[in-house]
């Protein structure tokens, strides 16, 4: 998980497990008010990438292993693959999509 406070006081968050914010700030005791600072500023900065690469590159790393590991599975004779597995590499499917689109920005 990623949490990054911006110039301007509001917080980001997220997930590389596919948590939701919701679930994020449910587990931490908050609510989407904490995420946003009291006073907004009137001319804060944009943010040009909200997470590090590195931290992008890490979870790819680990979402990639899982696909390729769910790969050549399929070509074991009689391999039936478990339904958690199914659903694991199609998690780690949709969290590579979503890091190309946090990197591209």
């Amino acid at each position: 998980m990623t949490v990054r406070e911006l110039e301007d006081g509001r917080v980001l968050v997220h997930c590389f497990a596919g948590c939701t914010v919701e679930e994020i700030l449910s587990g931490a005791g908050l609510t989407f008010d904490a995420l946003f600072p009291d006073k907004p500023q009137e001319r804060a900065q944009g943010l040009r990438r909200p997470f590090p690469a590195a931290d992008v590159l890490a979870a790819l790393a680990d979402d990639a292993m899982h696909v390729a590991v769910f790969v050549a599975n399929l070509g074991r004779p009689n391999s039936g693959i478990e339904p958690e597995d199914y659903v694991r590499m199609l998690q780690a499917a949709g969290r590579i999509v979503e890091a190309r689109r946090i990197a591209i920005g």
